[in-house]
């Protein structure tokens, strides 16, 4: 199965909330673009899971004042939290962030960015 959690424009930081009832190994595909007003530098959106980030999506981009897409990634992530409730029927909640990996990566409304959840 893939749930779409992000599929908007820019500026980052951007975060969303996704809630499934599966549990077990999963992946997060992403995909998103930036643009520097430095030369020759490392582009690069953290994609953070619950609190811990588990990869950068990233471009080095030559040139200034151009938007470039970032490489597509897919990063593993564990659907590990406990159901909540009496009886845990609820299925718990986990929180995407993007956000700039440093001051040179620059993302606006012109930046679009999608993030998928496959389990």
């Amino acid at each position: 199965m893939a749930e779409e959690i992000i599929n908007q424009a820019g500026p980052l930081p951007i975060e969303a909330k996704v809630q499934t009832g599966s549990t077990g190994p999963a992946s997060l595909a992403v995909a998103g673009s930036a643009w520097s007003e430095t030369k020759n530098a490392m582009l690069g959106v953290d994609v953070e899971f619950d609190g811990t980030v588990v990869g950068t999506a990233k471009i080095f981009s030559n040139g200034t004042k151009t938007h470039r897409a970032l490489v597509s990634m897919h990063f593993a992530v564990e659907l590990d939290k406990p159901f909540t409730g009496d009886p845990p029927t609820e299925p718990p909640v986990y929180t995407v962030i993007l956000k700039p990996t440093n001051g040179e990566t620059i993302t606006d409304f012109n930046d679009w960015f999608q993030v998928v959840l496959n389990f």
